[in-house]
């Protein structure tokens, strides 16, 4: 754990070593609390330790971008699709109420 002093507030901090040398990478990420002495999983690229990250599914592999993309585009296809099934035209609404499926044989003779 660091303490900043700027804010006045204490900042969870991964420690890890990377040959002889030791990091300290940033680790919190919104809804996901640490606490001192816990026992976390870094991952960083070999050539550049020093941009490592805390791995978790929360934080590593789902972020805001993604969370926020998927909410705006589930929205946006929701919206298309009432657009689409909304307010026919009469020619369309006619046809679509009129429709009786033709009768088949099961089977082929």
């Amino acid at each position: 754990m660091l303490y900043d002093t700027t804010a006045k507030q204490i900042i969870p901090a991964a420690v890890y070593q990377a040959g002889v040398t030791w990091y300290r990478t940033d680790a919190r990420y919104f809804l996901r609390r640490l606490h001192a002495g816990q026992k976390v999983t870094v991952i960083y690229e070999t050539a550049t330790p020093e941009t490592a990250a805390v791995y978790t599914f929360w934080g590593y592999w789902i972020g805001w971008g993604e969370l926020l993309f998927t909410v705006i585009g589930y929205v946006v296809l929701l919206q298309i699709a009432y657009a689409v099934t909304t307010n026919p035209n009469a020619n369309s609404f006619t046809r679509s109420t009129s429709y009786a499926p033709e009768k088949k044989r099961k089977y082929n003779d």
